[in-house]
């Protein structure tokens, strides 16, 4: 059963009878509006009115509804689920692929869902795929690097993605460009890291410039990079730590942090200015 994680067995001498807890599990999606220039977030509602385990991916093109990975069928798959429809519809399910559930982003012109995976059967040719968000077969764009950290997407106007790559022992966060039909771009950003803690990123949606966070206890600062000249600064996050997710907001000129422990689940969301 899907979300049901038995444990503690025990069996009787005949082996005919089995004792176990079990533990049920489930993380909801929810959507709100944005108020008071997008510093409040009211009418917040759950989304995923079930018992599984489901994680956003992005908007559809039109706004009315979402994507996201579910495990509602036994194994993780892509649905739309509409904000006015209590069902969700397949995108792409199959028990043979495995997903990185946090990996799934929607492509500028809103036509593919890019994420990260790699058949069950050959766990060793990961790449980053591709899949219409009408369904269809997963294609893959390129193979993916060995310590994989993460994408994003600019809007339609920037017209690339991005992903990123822990390199030298994860001494070092670097950023690449994609685009979902043509491959590999340019390397965008690079930044120096520590091996031990879990970083955070996302490109603006006017592709001009990168966000990055350190998820650690005591971290409190985004350092962000201008794609075109290097140019860094960072900013100071007063009153929070351990940020575990980045949005900017759709002209660019700030960005949402979130804090929490679970890919894009939070018990708290800010908004900050990306500029001076």
């Amino acid at each position: 059963m899907p979300g049901v994680n038995p444990y503690s067995l025990s069996a009787t001498l005949d082996e005919r009878k089995l004792a176990f807890i079990r533990s049920t599990s489930n993380s909801s999606v929810l959507t709100g509006e944005l108020a008071n220039s997008g510093t409040r977030l009211i009418n917040v509602r759950e989304l995923t009115r079930d018992q599984y385990r489901n994680w956003p991916i992005g908007w559809t093109a039109d706004s009315q509804g979402v994507f996201i990975f579910s495990d509602r069928e036994g194994s993780l798959g892509i649905y739309r689920q509409l904000l006015d429809d209590s069902s969700a519809k397949a995108v792409f399910v199959s028990p043979t692929f495995i997903f990185e559930r946090c990996s799934g982003r929607v492509s500028p012109d809103g036509q593919w869902i890019t994420f990260f995976g790699w058949p069950k059967k050959s766990p060793d040719t990961r790449a980053i795929y591709r899949v219409s968000v009408n369904g269809g077969t997963p294609e893959p764009i390129f193979d993916a690097p060995r310590n994989w950290g993460g994408a994003s997407c600019a809007n339609r106007s920037a017209n690339f993605c991005a992903y990123g790559e822990f390199a030298n022992d994860g001494q070092e966060l670097i950023i690449t460009e994609f685009d979902p039909v043509k491959g590999k771009g340019r390397q965008l950003a690079q930044m120096a890291t520590q091996p031990q803690d879990v970083y955070f990123w996302e490109l603006a949606p006017d592709g001009s410039q990168i966000a990055v966070a350190d998820s650690s206890e005591n971290s409190n600062e985004i350092t962000f990079i201008k794609i075109l000249t290097n140019e860094r600064r960072k900013i100071t996050i007063k009153g929070y730590d351990s940020i575990n997710s980045l949005r900017f907001s759709n002209d660019s000129q700030s960005i949402f942090s979130a804090v929490g422990r679970e890919c894009e689940l939070a018990a708290t969301v800010e908004r900050f200015l990306s500029h001076d």
